[in-house]
């Protein structure tokens, strides 16, 4: 199937695995992909561009106390939490790293095949992209074939919520993507 990717579309699989790994994390997961594809000079960062989408906006933002980002920590003063001092008591009876995350351990090595590093979401994703170029009538896959499949297959918070803040829906990027792909052929 890799052979019907798009050369833009292939280097977005590739440097998704660099992502993750640039993110701690041991598998490539649809946040890495639509990260990654934000980043690449391609059809589907056009769409997410034109919806006033930025690579720094679907970046895991820093968490700050307790492992919480700057959105959750908004909500919570939202309803009234003077999270500042919730903090600060929380140190208090717990001790100054009370509030850190425990390092993660790193994942077991192990012999032989390692297998795929695309967790079961991001391979439907990429089975999906080739089901969206079929159904565009395409003959490879782009950038954009993998925003739909991303889009369709949904995607894990917080790039949900700033694509939803954005209002690209799976509707709209369809029909951005034939609009694109049919004026560039």
């Amino acid at each position: 199937m890799f052979e019907r990717f798009s050369r833009t579309a292939r280097a977005i699989v590739s440097d998704a695995v660099a992502t993750a790994a640039e993110q701690g994390d041991a598998k490539v997961g649809p946040a890495h992909l639509l990260l990654t594809l934000a980043r690449a000079d391609g059809t589907g960062a056009r769409i997410l561009a034109d919806a006033g989408i930025t690579p720094a906006m679907l970046a895991d933002p820093p968490t700050g106390p307790a492992g919480l980002n700057d959105r959750e920590l908004h909500a919570l003063r939202a309803v009234g939490i003077d999270t500042d001092a919730l903090f600060r008591r929380l140190e208090e009876a717990f001790g100054p790293q009370a509030l850190t995350p425990p390092a993660e351990p790193a994942p077991p090595r192990r012999r032989g095949r390692l297998g795929s590093p695309f967790d079961a979401r991001a391979k439907k994703v990429l089975e999906l992209s080739l089901r969206e170029t079929i159904a565009a009538g395409h003959t490879s896959i782009d950038s954009a074939h993998i925003l739909l499949a991303l889009l369709r297959q949904g995607l894990p918070e917080p790039a949900a919520s700033v694509l939803a803040e954005h209002g690209l829906t799976y509707d709209h990027a369809r029909d951005r993507t034939r609009e694109l792909l049919d004026e560039a052929a």
